[in-house]
């Protein structure tokens, strides 16, 4: 267990670091329809734990915020395995597995995730005094983006996520395990446990969101095209499959997956058309998709390479709200922004996907041909909000490699620094839609384009 507690801006934390040996290979299940195999089958993810060790950092000066990113930094170095719990105000991780291979990496990782702030000490040293206090950092007074400041969590040495998929779809199994093992690839953060569901749904029964249906979710009604049976199985792997994550530790826990099972099967058996990504722990993350019969074989893919943006993206709603208490009507005015990236991700990798380089051409043609239909502003589809991503990268706001590797989602700042209170932010809100057709390309104008 990894404790914070704060007193007078002075924060000790105490981790209990495990050090684990190299154990047999990690074993691929294949069933019909469901498959579990790791992103990387030579490595050993289920290390056995044998000792325990007892580091202490000291860390003067900083918040609780900054504390709990050296954690995040931490685990995500491959140092522990780990969740985050939050109950009545008290902060802690839960360190179940790996967490030490040797002295090096425990002080290379220290560095990586902040050299300025932390300081290793034995256990002889401690209670000596020591001035680890950050270097002042000069505010930034411009209200245009330049920066971001809070403490971004990455990692160098990749986790080998173990990928499971429960397909009754036209994709193959092959199909889907690759693409999300590409998905995973460009990610900067990957989450431990990763999990594809995709099967087929019929022709609409309403043109409109039935929310009363669907326990207030906005999915339609479609029909339901695959037996009692089937669905059956597709609702037991998803149950169990949360309930093997290694951050199911309390009943509480335990009630909140049972509580997210009953509302997935309302929508597999009711015939809802679900595209989304449930996010039942840090390190375990999914992406959901009813394939509706009226979807085409290419926007199916788009489809799914979004909803595993959404998935693999570390600080959405979930982790903003929960952790950082950030407010749900605070979040929602940055929706734009996370459909916008993740819209452009599913383009980007199906056009990767299918050897083709059209993804920008495409995602321009859809937001021109949707803004001539029906007109509306940034918070409308996710074609328009793609679009003005793409005008973000021409502009030098954000890069291609910022979204593509979802590093831009590793904290929560991205819901201030794209607020439509900056002004190159409202900018991109009043021009994304100035997209001209000549001589069959389509582009920005200039005037978009302007510095």
């Amino acid at each position: 267990m990894y404790h914070k507690k704060m007193k007078n801006c002075f924060i000790v934390l105490l981790v209990f670091l495990l050090i684990a040996c190299v154990g047999s290979d990690e074993t691929t299940t294949t069933e019909p329809n469901n498959i579990r195999e790791s992103a990387d089958s030579n490595e050993n993810n289920q290390p056995e734990l044998q000792e325990e060790e007892t580091i202490y950092f000291y860390l003067d000066n900083i918040s609780e915020t900054q504390a709990r990113e050296f954690t995040l930094c931490m685990i995500n170095e491959g140092l522990a395995f780990g969740n985050f719990i939050k109950d009545n105000n008290n902060f802690s991780y839960d360190i179940t597995e790996l967490v030490k291979a040797n002295e090096d990496k425990l002080q290379d990782s220290i560095s990586i995730c902040d050299p300025t702030n932390f300081k290793n000490v034995s256990e002889e040293d401690e209670g000596r005094e020591y001035d680890n206090s950050p270097d002042t950092k000069e505010e930034n007074n411009n209200d245009d983006i330049t920066t971001t400041t809070t403490t971004t969590t990455t990692t160098t040495e990749p986790v080998n996520p173990i990928v499971e998929i429960i397909n009754y779809s036209d994709f193959t199994d092959k199909e889907l395990l690759t693409w999300s093992k590409l998905a995973l690839d460009k990610v900067l953060v990957k989450p431990k446990n990763f999990l594809s569901v995709v099967w087929p749904i019929g022709d609409t029964i309403d043109d409109e969101p039935d929310p009363d249906k669907f326990d207030g979710a906005p999915f339609n009604e479609s029909e339901v095209l695959l037996a009692t049976a089937q669905l059956d199985i597709i609702s037991e792997g998803f149950s169990q499959w949360q309930l093997k994550l290694d951050c199911v530790t309390s009943d509480r826990i335990r009630k909140d997956i049972n509580e997210r099972s009953w509302l997935f099967d309302l929508w597999l058996y009711g015939g809802a058309d679900i595209a989304t990504a449930p996010d039942p722990c840090f390190n375990g993350r999914s992406a959901i998709y009813a394939w509706p019969k009226s979807a085409s074989r290419q926007d199916a893919i788009t489809v799914y390479f979004h909803e595993t943006y959404h998935a693999l993206s570390n600080y959405l709603a979930t982790y903003c709200m929960n952790d950082y208490n950030i407010p749900e009507s605070k979040m929602n005015t940055g929706r734009w922004f996370a459909e916008g990236t993740a819209q452009y991700f599913g383009l980007y990798m199906e056009s990767d996907v299918n050897s083709k380089t059209d993804y920008v051409q495409r995602m321009l043609k859809e937001s021109y041909l949707d803004y001539q239909g029906d007109g509306g502003d940034l918070h409308g589809p996710a074609t328009y909000q793609a679009a003005a991503i793409h005008l973000m990268i021409e502009r030098g706001v954000i890069t291609k490699d910022q979204i593509i590797s979802a590093s831009i989602f590793n904290n929560c700042d991205w819901v201030d620094t794209f607020s439509k209170s900056k002004p190159e932010i409202n900018f991109i809100f009043e021009n994304f839609h100035k997209i001209e057709l000549t001589d069959g390309k389509y582009s920005f104008t200039q005037k978009a384009l302007k510095p």
